[in-house]
């Protein structure tokens, strides 16, 4: 019988690790974490702004950050995160490093052929920066996990799978709440389960009315593995105008800026009956739907939407009458929930990033 299987505790007592922070006592190296949100809150706005701090080594919130390579995986092509870079850059007036990679094909995962590419791609990262990457993020979790969220199966062999690619690295994933519960990450609750951090960004209302201030949202701690909670962390979404087209129109982009002052008060919850959390619940899926075919056509998702008709259409056919739809819609618009528009339906306090 092998005799490695086993040891005494006793005798590993004097071999604990200190704790390597890649944002001290936010995210440690080699674990896997999670920001989750409703659409278009911010998260890529949130997850570009960590990844430049992380890789200038610049402080972030105020905590100290390790320098080191990042490597973001991204939906195929996508334009608009080159634009959020350049904007980081712009507002900050700061080089990035070279440090700072982003994939250039779609990632799949499992997949043995993204695996491999994913190994080499390390390897790249290694041999160029003499140091592995020091954070990985994946936006998002819906476009790059292969098989049904709501499957525990599903969901272990797909962080396990990202702690073997990575067993060094922090790896962040990008996800979004829950169709009904919005104060949780959707899917299988053995996600929440393996990770060892885990933030919830929700948009916030203010009485401030800032020049290029998009929103403001706040970074809710909701998981830290041997550590408490941390406070919360505030941050204006700013618009940055990047250049102007040939019409003379704006070309913009938005950068997260930490806003530690600003008064905050959490939008309101309401405990919806049946027919309006179903309906809530099918728009969400119409807007995964548009924003992921926008990010395939490369492009900015900002233009994705979901018409009043396709929203009906989907209502109707998971069984809420036209006189039901009718009702509970006009009750939504009432207290905010959504907007009609044009016949584009616009979830209020979700805006475009």
């Amino acid at each position: 019988m092998a005799s490695n299987v086993i040891e005494s505790v006793s005798l590993g007592l004097s071999r604990i690790d200190r704790p390597h922070w890649v944002i001290h006592r936010l995210i440690e190296c080699g674990t896997l974490g999670q920001i989750f949100s409703d659409w278009n809150v911010g998260k890529s706005a949130l997850a570009v702004d960590i990844a430049c701090h992380v890789a200038t080594g610049t402080a972030f919130c105020g905590r100290r950050v390790q320098k080191g390579p990042v490597l973001y995986i991204a939906s195929e092509g996508s334009r608009g995160l080159i634009r959020r870079f350049k904007g980081w850059k712009q507002r900050y007036n700061k080089d990035l490093p070279t440090g700072i990679y982003r994939t250039l094909i779609s990632a799949r995962l499992p997949d043995p052929t993204t695996e491999q590419i994913l190994q080499l791609s390390v390897e790249q990262i290694y041999a160029a920066e003499d140091q592995l990457p020091i954070l990985v993020i994946i936006d998002t979790l819906a476009q790059t996990m292969v098989g049904d969220q709501n499957s525990t199966s599903d969901v272990d062999r797909f962080t396990a799978l990202l702690r073997k690619l990575f067993p060094k690295t922090a790896v962040m994933l990008l996800h979004h709440v829950g169709h009904g519960e919005k104060t949780r990450s959707r899917g299988a609750s053995s996600l929440p389960a393996a990770c060892d951090w885990e933030f919830r960004l929700e948009e916030v209302r203010t009485a401030s009315h800032e020049a290029n201030v998009i929103k403001h949202v706040r970074l809710k701690n909701t998981k830290q593995r041997d550590e408490e909670q941390h406070k919360d962390l505030c941050f204006s979404l700013m618009r940055e105008t990047l250049d102007f087209d040939e019409y003379g129109d704006q070309q913009t982009t938005v950068v997260a800026v930490p806003s530690p002052n600003i008064p905050t008060t959490k939008n309101g919850s309401r405990n919806w009956g049946t027919s309006a959390r179903t309906m809530l619940a099918l728009f969400d899926d119409l807007m995964e739907q548009e924003m992921n075919r926008h990010e395939e056509q490369d492009r900015n998702s900002a233009w994705a939407d979901v018409t009043d008709h396709t929203w009906r259409a989907a209502c109707l056919n998971a069984g809420i009458s036209r006189d039901n739809f009718r009702k509970t819609k006009q009750r939504l618009i009432k207290a905010g929930e959504i907007s009609n528009q044009d016949g584009r339906v616009i979830r209020i306090g979700v805006g475009q990033t």
